[in-house]
């Protein structure tokens, strides 16, 4: 397509140089016979990298409740509702923790600078730190407890 247009419209760098990402949260993610996934129902901050992991995981899940549905001829909202119940917890937790950490690694204020360059630090340089992260970050958790928290400050 032409942008020839549009492109003569921008008069410096900062007219695109920030873009905020923008949550999305669906109330609900499934009706009668259809079914939402991915940033669809649950876009997050980009800086966990997990927008299409998320939407990876959802395929699975969603592909088995199908198959469940298939099964017993029943395509209600009800029938696909354990897809959401299944996904919704995990997405939530990176949801919020993405946020949390583009807080914390994109602020202005000099303390939450100052917190979230420590808890990367620590994490860079702990194994066990890492892997806790990282068991997060890709969906074999859907929680942080508060001893790990805690870890990843101190």
């Amino acid at each position: 397509p032409d942008v020839s247009g549009a492109l003569g419209s921008l008069g410096s760098w900062s007219d695109v140089a920030e873009s905020r990402a923008r949550r999305v949260d669906v109330k609900n993610w499934v009706s009668d016979r259809a079914a939402m996934l991915g940033d669809a129902v649950h876009a997050l901050d980009p800086s966990w990298a997990q927008g299409a992991n998320l939407s990876l995981q959802d395929a699975v899940s969603l592909a088995s409740t199908i198959e469940k549905c298939f099964e017993s001829k029943n395509f209600s909202a009800q029938a696909l509702r354990g897809y959401e119940r299944e996904r919704r917890k995990q997405t939530r937790f990176v949801q919020n923790e993405a946020e949390r950490t583009a807080r914390l690694t994109t602020t202005e204020d000099r303390f939450y600078y100052c917190l979230g360059k420590r808890v990367l630090q620590r994490t860079g340089r702990n194994k066990d730190l890492m892997r806790t992260a990282l068991r997060a970050s890709c969906g074999l958790a859907d929680h942080f407890s508060l001893r790990e928290k805690i870890r990843f400050i101190i």
